[in-house]
């Protein structure tokens, strides 16, 4: 490694560090306040970091939020997975590792019970990246098909997030086993031998 590759590199651990500061920063600050009244000098003063070095890394206290909720999102794989069938079907997974899910309960559970407003923040952000996400991947759809496709995979995102939100502020803290299961009876979207992630499986005709 060149010493500017080390040097990029050490830099970059010191952005994720500060950011993961301002982030704890945040969650602390929300025990004590609503998510309103928390102002950036707070969240500076309780993650010990310069105003500047916060601006660097979020555009406001908002982005905080949404920046930790992408990286959770980034973990999500919404991708054509295969081509087949002589007419060029193709299968659509989005995919959301429970595990990791588990990992960031905590994190979330606090995010989603304390403040109504910060509630609708992130549902809106993870709406909007379901759109872009479907825009990306059916562009090669005839129109008819596109159409169905985007409406089957927000009616099928949006009973996933309700029931990942259910399981989130569960307090008896259902095990991941028992929610795959649920999936897998309600519209089979987990598959056995795929790991501990839930999928939404669409197949349809494209323009080929």
């Amino acid at each position: 490694m060149s010493q500017k590759e080390s040097a990029n590199q050490k830099h970059g651990l010191q952005i994720q560090r500060t950011k993961q500061w301002i982030f704890e920063a945040m969650l602390l600050l929300l025990d004590e306040k609503p998510y309103k009244h928390i102002g950036i000098s707070e969240i500076t003063e309780k993650a010990g970091v310069a105003r500047t070095s916060f601006y660097r890394n979020f555009t406001g206290k908002d982005d905080v939020i949404l920046q930790y909720l992408d990286d959770i999102l980034s973990d999500c794989v919404f991708q054509i997975i295969k081509e087949t069938g002589e007419k060029g079907q193709k299968i659509f997974s989005l995919r959301l590792p429970i595990p990791q899910l588990r990992k960031q309960r905590e994190n979330l559970k606090k995010l989603l019970d304390l403040d109504k407003g910060l509630n609708l923040l992130l549902l809106k952000h993870f709406l909007d990246w379901v759109d872009t996400m479907i825009d990306q991947h059916s562009k090669d759809l005839v129109k008819r098909e596109k159409l169905m496709f985007r409406w089957t995979v927000k009616f099928l995102s949006g009973g996933f997030l309700h029931v990942i939100l259910d399981w989130i502020n569960n307090e008896t803290a259902v095990p991941e086993e028992q929610l795959l299961a649920a999936f897998d009876e309600f519209i089979h979207l987990y598959e056995p031998g795929e790991g501990s992630a839930v999928k939404i499986v669409v197949e349809y005709q494209t323009n080929a």
